[in-house]
């Protein structure tokens, strides 16, 4: 099974939404970008017991945000794609 083929097909927006907590946006919607090809590659870094080197594993795929605050991840856990929504931490004001 080829990760790139399901990852292109999913639909991040349902995921996407805004959230207001006393007037600051927990959550936000960003702008889509115009390539559906990944900008990022997911991969779990195993080691192994006598290697030199660890065993990189691909995972999945991801696509930065138009904003460059964020990513959104297809991970393939157990041979499910799972998406994933990562976000830059951001100073709280009061």
């Amino acid at each position: 099974m080829v990760f790139e083929e399901l990852a292109l097909g999913l639909n991040f927006s349902p995921l996407l939404s805004s959230t207001a907590n006393k007037g600051d946006s927990l959550m936000t919607t960003q702008k889509e970008t115009t390539s559906k090809a990944p900008t990022h590659t997911v991969y779990v870094v195993k080691l192994k017991d006598g290697a030199d080197e660890p065993d990189w594993i691909k995972v999945g795929a991801a696509w930065e945000h138009g904003d460059k605050d964020g990513l959104n991840l297809s991970l393939t856990i157990l041979g499910q794609a799972v998406p994933v929504t990562s976000r830059r931490n951001k100073p709280k004001t009061d």
